[in-house]
């Protein structure tokens, strides 16, 4: 059994000449084929070992009392000559001093938990060289799914995608990116977009305030949401559409005093975070409207339009000073967790808007801060993530098991993008859930990606406009607008008996989410699903599916008709009865009872599921557990 305590790292020298070329023998043809640096022959080892090198390090690691090799490691100073051009399309500065290249092999009976041990130990080790990133050595081939797995789980996220014999990732290790060094909340993330000019709006006023929307933060915590996309905070004009929007800022380091003072944002925050909900900012990285003082002020700052805007210039290095502190003080004054960028998209390539917040992550992290970044377009930390239901092409295809995958490690999916309806005439609600218990369980809730809400989707809310919003883009009247962004929630509508039935129904899917969140995550990594064989009397019916791990698991069946379903489920249980139990416990969680089965059963276990559409239908979801 290897430990922390038992390990020994030290660089390769001549003496070490014999017991790396019999690691290098025991050595199995994958793991020699998967290291990119060099063959695993003596004239690599012979010069391996005779090499000094301020540039290129060389580790060997071994257990106390041993001279046996169980890893070996290289770091090379800088990045390898032909990654360079792909990293040129990735949203990272190249400053060489700031990176180290690695190429890692183990021995082959090491375990994963070893693994994650040893990695660790290297990680200290290299940034006592002066490491602030490492950068894998040739990237990684998709086929290599132990290794991509451990590198993920130890804390590298996903830059890019390439082509080499298949399709490989480059992957990326921030030392001063705190998020995932304490990233459980992350795995039970549910994001909740409100656009605060329309959320709450007090009586007789135009638009909602930082107050108004605090005055609901206890009401999303009773819903079950933990963290809020905040779509509006900042001086914003009217150029879109005809209301303010924070997609048309004006000077993203003052606050819209339409919305209030900065002290009733921190109080909003601080509310917000007192009952466990994380704030993120929507971060606009192109540009300001054409009147912004910044561009009086500063003209050298600004070059180009697009969204009828005038666009920053990353490279200018004053710019990029007052960019870094704008965003950094909102979450060291204001104890913002984290930025939703739109875009990137405008004049400046999307690599030099995104690099930018490496920067802002570096300075909050000096401060003990980790921030949360997902980008619109592409992934940072992850990628905002939409869904294609307003496309006549898409289809569901009722099986969340063929389109799973462990890579990326956390992948959202928004259930109504705040765009929709934003060009259509027809007086219409554009959000996507429809009242559809099935869609928000069986698709989103309890499946396992990041879910994305928008606001007034938990009761499936009518679309009421705010005042002034028109279809136009820039102007003109061009008649009403349907833009979902622009939707003016009336809270008497969850009065009305099938919104508060729907709105019931929301709250407990997501409470059953939260308290069998050891199962119903969303770290992909970490999620074993399988599919169960089943037959039903609907047609093309949803394969039911099952998140399981140990000797426990969630079973997910559901109905996406205005029929009576039934299935007849044959349930694996070889994935939970490590035991050979002869009984499990089986818990109804939307009907709350619990009853013991016989093993026998679960081959041919019934379920009913009430037609979608109304309450306590178009789902069922159970809890089976294996006792020792």
């Amino acid at each position: 059994m290897i430990t922390s305590s038992s390990i020994s790292i030290k660089r390769l020298q001549k003496e070490n000449k014999q017991p790396l070329l019999n690691f290098y023998h025991q050595l199995t043809a994958d793991s020699k084929r998967n290291f990119q640096p060099h063959p695993f022959d003596e004239a690599s080892v012979d010069s391996i070992c005779s090499t000094v090198s301020k540039n290129i390090l060389y580790y060997s690691v071994t257990t106390f009392g041993s001279s046996d090799i169980v890893a070996y490691a290289i770091f090379k100073k800088g990045f390898i000559e032909h990654d360079i051009h792909r990293f040129q399309d990735y949203p990272i500065a190249l400053s060489p001093r700031d990176y180290f290249s690695i190429a890692l092999a183990f021995a082959d009976d090491v375990s994963e938990q070893n693994r994650l041990q040893i990695l660790t130990l290297l990680f200290k080790e290299i940034k006592k060289k002066g490491a602030k990133k490492i950068i894998l050595w040739g990237g990684i081939h998709e086929s290599n799914q132990s290794m991509l797995q451990l590198y993920l789980k130890s804390g590298f996220r996903i830059l890019g995608e390439f082509n080499h014999h298949g399709k490989c990732f480059d992957l990326i290790k921030d030392f001063n990116d705190l998020l995932f060094e304490n990233s459980d909340w992350l795995k039970d993330l549910i994001i909740y977009e409100i656009n605060p000019y329309a959320f709450n709006i007090p009586n007789g006023e135009k638009y909602g305030t930082f107050s108004s929307v605090a005055d609901k933060i206890e009401y999303l915590s009773d819903i079950g949401i933990n963290s809020i996309w905040l779509a509006g905070y900042c001086e914003a004009t009217d150029h879109f559409r005809g209301i303010p929007t924070v997609y048309a800022t004006l000077r993203p380091d003052k606050i819209d005093p339409r919305l209030g003072s900065a002290e009733e944002l921190k109080q909003l925050i601080a509310k917000a975070h007192k009952y466990n909900i994380r704030i993120f900012l929507d971060a606009i990285t192109h540009g300001v409207t054409n009147d912004s003082s910044l561009i009086r002020e500063h003209p050298d700052w600004f070059s180009g339009t697009s969204w009828g805007m005038t666009d920053y210039v990353y490279e200018n290095n004053e710019f990029r000073k007052w960019y870094i502190e704008t965003w950094t003080n909102y979450v060291l004054e204001f104890e913002v967790d984290g930025f939703r960028l739109d875009g990137p998209n405008g004049v400046q390539p999307w690599p030099n808007a995104l690099q930018i917040w490496e920067e802002v992550i570096e300075k909050c992290a000096k401060h003990g801060k980790s921030v949360l970044i997902f980008p619109e377009n592409m992934p940072y930390h992850f990628q905002q993530g939409l869904d294609e239901t307003l496309d006549p092409k898409f289809k569901y295809d009722h099986n969340p098991v063929v389109r799973y995958s462990r890579i990326p490690r956390y992948k959202c999916r928004a259930i109504s993008n705040h765009d929709y309806g934003i060009d259509r005439y027809a007086e219409k609600s554009y959000y996507q859930l429809w009242g559809s218990r099935y869609l928000l369980a069986y698709e989103y809730i309890f499946s396992y990606n990041i879910p994305i809400i928008m606001s007034g989707e938990e009761f499936n809310a009518n679309y009421e406009s705010l005042p002034g919003a028109h279809r136009e883009l820039y102007g003109g009247n061009g008649g009403s607008s349907v833009w979902l962004y622009a939707s003016k929630l009336n809270w008497d509508q969850t009065n009305e008996p099938e919104k508060k039935a729907f709105l019931n129904d929301f709250r407990k899917i997501l409470h059953i989410k939260h308290e069998n969140c050891d199962l119903l995550h969303y770290d992909r990594l970490n999620t074993k699903i399988c599919k169960v064989e089943f037959t039903s009397n609907i047609f093309n019916a949803p394969v039911p599916y099952f998140r399981y791990d140990n000797k426990k698991a969630i079973l997910v069946v559901g109905n996406n008709t205005l029929e009576h379903a039934s299935f007849t489920l044959n349930i694996p249980v070889e994935c939970i009865n490590k035991s050979n139990a002869l009984t499990c416990q089986v818990k109804d969680l939307w009907f709350n009872s619990t009853s013991e089965i016989a093993i026998e059963h679960l081959q041919n276990f019934t379920v009913d599921v009430l037609p979608d559409l109304r309450k306590n239908g178009g789902f069922r979801v159970f809890r089976i557990e294996f006792k020792d």
